[in-house]
Protein backbone atom coordinates (compact mmCIF):
# COMPACT_ATOMS: atom_id res chain seq x y z
CA UNK A 1 0.00 0.00 0.00
CA UNK A 2 1.20 3.47 -0.78
CA UNK A 3 1.76 5.17 2.30
CA UNK A 4 -0.79 8.53 2.36
CA UNK A 5 -2.92 6.96 -0.08
CA UNK A 6 -6.29 5.45 1.01
CA UNK A 7 -8.21 2.68 -1.06
CA UNK A 8 -10.56 5.27 -2.37
CA UNK A 9 -7.99 7.40 -4.09
CA UNK A 10 -6.53 4.67 -5.59
CA UNK A 11 -9.63 3.67 -7.51
CA UNK A 12 -10.98 5.60 -10.23
CA UNK A 13 -14.11 7.01 -10.30
CA UNK A 14 -17.27 4.67 -11.40
CA UNK A 15 -18.31 6.06 -14.36
CA UNK A 16 -21.86 5.09 -14.66
CA UNK A 17 -25.18 6.55 -16.70
CA UNK A 18 -27.76 6.81 -14.23
CA UNK A 19 -31.75 7.96 -14.50
CA UNK A 20 -30.24 11.25 -12.69
CA UNK A 21 -28.05 12.00 -15.52
CA UNK A 22 -30.60 11.84 -18.34
CA UNK A 23 -32.94 14.23 -19.18
CA UNK A 24 -36.44 12.84 -18.72
CA UNK A 25 -39.30 15.25 -19.07
CA UNK A 26 -39.79 17.61 -22.34
CA UNK A 27 -39.90 20.40 -20.54
CA UNK A 28 -36.75 19.60 -19.78
CA UNK A 29 -35.79 19.48 -23.39
CA UNK A 30 -37.82 22.18 -23.65
CA UNK A 31 -36.01 24.80 -21.61
CA UNK A 32 -32.20 23.93 -23.13
CA UNK A 33 -34.21 24.24 -26.88
CA UNK A 34 -35.62 28.17 -25.70
CA UNK A 35 -31.83 28.80 -23.72
CA UNK A 36 -30.94 29.72 -27.43
CA UNK A 37 -27.49 28.23 -26.51
CA UNK A 38 -26.31 26.02 -29.23
CA UNK A 39 -23.18 24.93 -31.23
CA UNK A 40 -22.37 22.50 -33.99
CA UNK A 41 -19.96 20.18 -34.17
CA UNK A 42 -19.95 17.62 -36.93
CA UNK A 43 -23.28 16.06 -37.03
CA UNK A 44 -24.37 17.25 -33.76
CA UNK A 45 -26.01 19.95 -32.67
CA UNK A 46 -25.98 20.61 -29.18
CA UNK A 47 -28.37 22.82 -27.06
CA UNK A 48 -27.30 23.37 -23.32
CA UNK A 49 -29.21 24.98 -20.26
CA UNK A 50 -27.86 25.78 -16.94
CA UNK A 51 -29.73 23.14 -14.57
CA UNK A 52 -28.04 24.03 -11.20
CA UNK A 53 -27.50 20.44 -10.20
CA UNK A 54 -23.93 20.54 -9.90
CA UNK A 55 -23.45 17.82 -12.73
CA UNK A 56 -23.98 17.15 -16.47
CA UNK A 57 -27.28 15.47 -17.70
CA UNK A 58 -27.81 14.31 -21.35
CA UNK A 59 -30.58 13.77 -23.86
CA UNK A 60 -30.80 12.57 -27.36
CA UNK A 61 -32.90 13.81 -30.14
CA UNK A 62 -32.47 11.70 -33.19
CA UNK A 63 -35.26 11.81 -35.75
CA UNK A 64 -36.07 8.77 -38.28
CA UNK A 65 -34.38 11.31 -40.90
CA UNK A 66 -30.83 10.29 -39.11
CA UNK A 67 -31.83 6.07 -40.91
CA UNK A 68 -33.26 3.04 -39.58
CA UNK A 69 -34.31 1.95 -36.32
CA UNK A 70 -30.75 -0.03 -36.55
CA UNK A 71 -28.85 2.87 -37.33
CA UNK A 72 -30.68 5.55 -34.96
CA UNK A 73 -29.70 3.11 -32.05
CA UNK A 74 -26.65 2.82 -32.58
CA UNK A 75 -25.89 6.38 -32.81
CA UNK A 76 -27.74 6.93 -29.78
CA UNK A 77 -25.51 4.05 -27.54
CA UNK A 78 -22.15 5.45 -29.15
CA UNK A 79 -23.09 9.00 -28.11
CA UNK A 80 -24.13 7.90 -24.58
CA UNK A 81 -21.17 5.55 -24.01
CA UNK A 82 -19.14 8.87 -25.38
CA UNK A 83 -21.05 10.80 -22.87
CA UNK A 84 -20.53 8.26 -19.92
CA UNK A 85 -16.63 8.54 -20.44
CA UNK A 86 -16.42 12.27 -20.43
CA UNK A 87 -19.05 13.25 -17.68
CA UNK A 88 -16.23 13.93 -15.46
CA UNK A 89 -14.98 16.36 -17.67
CA UNK A 90 -18.13 18.11 -18.74
CA UNK A 91 -19.41 20.86 -17.28
CA UNK A 92 -22.50 20.57 -14.80
CA UNK A 93 -25.20 21.46 -17.24
CA UNK A 94 -27.89 19.68 -18.97
CA UNK A 95 -27.41 19.11 -22.37
CA UNK A 96 -29.87 18.18 -25.60
CA UNK A 97 -27.86 16.98 -28.47
CA UNK A 98 -29.82 16.78 -31.91
CA UNK A 99 -28.40 14.14 -34.19
CA UNK A 100 -28.11 15.13 -37.98
CA UNK A 101 -28.32 12.51 -40.91
CA UNK A 102 -24.35 10.72 -41.20
CA UNK A 103 -22.86 7.30 -41.10
CA UNK A 104 -22.52 6.07 -37.62
CA UNK A 105 -18.77 7.02 -36.50
CA UNK A 106 -16.64 5.60 -33.55
CA UNK A 107 -17.20 6.61 -29.48
CA UNK A 108 -14.00 8.61 -29.76
CA UNK A 109 -15.07 10.83 -32.70
CA UNK A 110 -18.74 11.52 -30.68
CA UNK A 111 -16.28 12.12 -27.62
CA UNK A 112 -14.00 15.09 -29.16
CA UNK A 113 -17.34 16.40 -30.98
CA UNK A 114 -19.30 16.18 -27.43
CA UNK A 115 -16.79 17.61 -25.83
CA UNK A 116 -15.89 20.17 -27.40
CA UNK A 117 -19.44 21.51 -28.58
CA UNK A 118 -20.64 21.15 -24.33
CA UNK A 119 -17.51 23.00 -23.40
CA UNK A 120 -18.32 25.77 -25.84
CA UNK A 121 -21.93 25.70 -24.69
CA UNK A 122 -21.17 25.26 -20.88
CA UNK A 123 -18.61 28.65 -21.85
CA UNK A 124 -21.58 31.00 -23.28
CA UNK A 125 -24.50 29.50 -20.45
CA UNK A 126 -21.33 31.01 -17.76
CA UNK A 127 -21.03 34.68 -19.86
CA UNK A 128 -24.48 34.72 -20.30
CA UNK A 129 -25.24 34.28 -16.43
CA UNK A 130 -22.54 37.07 -15.70
CA UNK A 131 -24.38 39.97 -17.90
CA UNK A 132 -26.90 41.99 -16.05
CA UNK A 133 -30.42 41.46 -17.17
CA UNK A 134 -31.98 43.85 -19.80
Amino acid sequence: MLSGYTPAMLTPPRLSFSRAQRLTHALEYQKAYEGNVRKHAGPLVVFGHQSGLGRPRLGLAVSRHVGNAVKRGLIKRRIREAFRLSQQELPAIDLVVRVRPHAPLSVDEYREWLSGAADRVGGRLERAGDEPAA
